[in-house]
C-alpha cells in the first residue's frame, strides 16, 4: 500500500541505527522496530523482539572403577544452553566409540570424550579420564611344624594392589577360623596346626582375592 518509493528507520532498544534497508541481517538479540515512510510522507511502524538461546555448555561428572577391571565406571554428562535436541558423539582413547547417549554407565578404564552438537549445530565438548585401581593381589610364605604334634606353623600373607586398608577372612579344612595372629595383625597368623588354610583379602572398596597354604 501507500505510495512508492518507501524509506525505513529501524532503531534497535530503542536507539537509532546506521542500517536503513528495507531488511536487515546478522542481528544480535534485541526489540527492532522500523519506522516506513512512503512518497507522501505516510508512515506505519511495526517491531520484532529477536532472541536467542543460553550459553551453550557442557560439564561432567565421573566415578572410577571400584575394583581391577570392575568395568562399572560412569559419566554423567550436564549440558546447558542451546538449542535442543542435542547429538553425541563419543570417543575413547582418541578411537570412535559406539555409545550416543548422554551418559556413559558401566564403562571401562580409559579417556573419554564427548562432543555435544545442538539443533543449530553448534558443538561444545568435555572430557573425563576414568582410572582404576591395581590388581588386588595375595601371595604367602609358610613355615610347617616343627616335629610331630607340634601347633608351630606360620603364614605370612603379602599384598598389593587394591585400595587398603584390608580386611582378613581366614578358614581352615573349608572352616570359618579365627587364628592366633602376630602383633594382631591378620595378615601374620601364628601357631598352626597342619591343615589346609585360605584367606579372603577384602579391600576398602569391597574387591577381594585369595591365597592358601598347607602347613
Amino acid at each position: 500500500g501507500g505510495t512508492m518509493p518507501y524509506s525505513f528507520s529501524w532503531t534497535k532498544d530503542g536507539e537509532q541505527i546506521a542500517d536503513q534497508t528495507e531488511d536487515l541481517s546478522g542481528l544480535q538479540a534485541g526489540y527492532y522496530e522500523v519506522t516506513v515512510t512512503d512518497y507522501n510522507d505516510c508512515s506505519t511502524t511495526t517491531s520484532v523482539t529477536l532472541t536467542e538461546p543460553d550459553a551453550f555448555g557442557v560439564t561432567n561428572t565421573s566415578t572410577n572403577l571400584t575394583c581391577y577391571q570392575s568395568n562399572d565406571g560412569t559419566i554423567d554428562v550436564t549440558v546447558t544452553g542451546g538449542t535442543p535436541p542435542y547429538e553425541y558423539a563419543w570417543v575413547k582413547d582418541d578411537q570412535f566409540y559406539p555409545e550416543s547417549s548422554e551418559d556413559l554407565v558401566d564403562i571401562e578404564a580409559g579417556t573419554y570424550e564427548v562432543t555435544v552438537s545442538d539443533a543449530n549445530g553448534y558443538a561444545v565438548s568435555t572430557s573425563a579420564t576414568i582410572t582404576q585401581p591395581d590388581e588386588l593381589i595375595a601371595s604367602n610364605n609358610s613355615w610347617n611344624v616343627t616335629c610331630n604334634g607340634d601347633g608351630n606353623g606360620e603364614i605370612e600373607v603379602y599384598v598389593s594392589g587394591g585400595t587398603a586398608p584390608y580386611n582378613y577372612t581366614w578358614t581352615k579344612d573349608g572352616q570359618e577360623y579365627q587364628p592366633e595372629t602376630l602383633y594382631g595383625n591378620a595378615d601374620y597368623i601364628v601357631s598352626l596346626s597342619p591343615g589346609n588354610y585360605e584367606v579372603t583379602v577384602m579391600d576398602d572398596n569391597g574387591c577381594s582375592t585369595t591365597t592358601s597354604a598347607t602347613i
